[in-house]
């Protein structure tokens, strides 16, 4: 009986594309060289390549405003120190970004907080979306809330309250003739709620997961899309260190230390 294994032994299959030697490149029933070089953007290509299908050069632009406003010049943030310490190492730019990277797949920050603000959001949306029109107020108070303090993926931000960057997104998206979905709408819903009760909204990783999911692309499909939208703060963060002495970031000499363990004392001659 042949087996699936069978069937793929000895030969590579892919629905993505390939390069026929000396015959060109094809890319998704695209050619690389007559249909897309020169009249596509690297953002398009991008989410074709996760996908599978080129998107509207509209759709692309959002999405690459996404990545210039996730990632700034800031080596506090945690996945552009990453990039600072790796330039110290003298180590090189591919080596910081995919070190970076890996930083920004946190359950806190970047693209890492994809998976728990989709449960969360398809969890709304299946209770308080038609057929079940559930109160949204409800949710919140049974859902956004953990031990009296507020958890609600994709809204609130660490260390301050409001995202700038969604005033500006949404200006975008308006400019760029994209309509607000039923996620997004149950979205602002929410955050009209938390607004009032806790001065807090939708943030960036919440509103590029509910704009994508109006687009109808799965869970998966967003995660790729976003997985290295913080590569430009870690470039930056790089570049500003790469020729500067080591220990140059946040030096500390021994006596910067406020030491609060135990005090000092004698070595006994024999273990105890």
């Amino acid at each position: 009986m042949m087996t699936d294994f069978d069937k793929l032994r000895g030969s590579i299959y892919s629905t993505k594309g390939g390069w026929t030697v000396g015959g060109g490149i094809a890319t998704h029933g695209h050619s690389l060289l007559d249909d897309i070089f020169a009249k596509c953007s690297v953002f398009q290509v991008m989410i074709m390549n996760v996908t599978g299908k080129l998107p509207e050069r509209r759709l692309a632009d959002l999405v690459e405003g996404v990545f210039i406003c996730m990632s700034w010049p800031d080596s506090r943030i945690w996945c552009n120190k990453i990039g600072t310490f790796t330039a110290m190492t003298r180590a090189s730019a591919t080596t910081a970004i995919a070190a970076g990277g890996l930083g920004g797949d946190s359950t806190m920050y970047g693209a890492g907080t994809g998976y728990a603000i989709n449960s969360f959001i398809e969890s709304a949306y299946q209770k308080c979306v038609s057929p079940n029109n559930d109160s949204v107020e409800t949710f919140v108070k049974e859902n956004a809330y953990r031990g009296g303090r507020l958890y609600a993926p994709g809204f609130a931000r660490p260390f301050v309250k409001g995202d700038e960057r969604i005033p500006a997104m949404r200006r975008y998206a308006k400019k760029l003739g994209f309509e607000v979905g039923p996620y997004e709408t149950l979205a602002n819903e929410i955050e009209s709620i938390l607004s009032k009760r806790d001065g807090e909204g939708l943030n960036l990783a919440g509103y590029i997961m509910l704009f994508l999911k109006d687009q109808g692309y799965s869970i998966e499909e967003v995660m790729g899309i976003g997985a290295m939208s913080v590569t430009t703060g870690i470039y930056a963060s790089y570049f500003e260190y790469i020729n500067r002495p080591p220990e140059a970031f946040l030096s500390l000499k021994v006596e910067d230390i406020d030491y609060v363990g135990e005090t000092m004392r004698e070595v006994p001659e024999k273990p105890v």
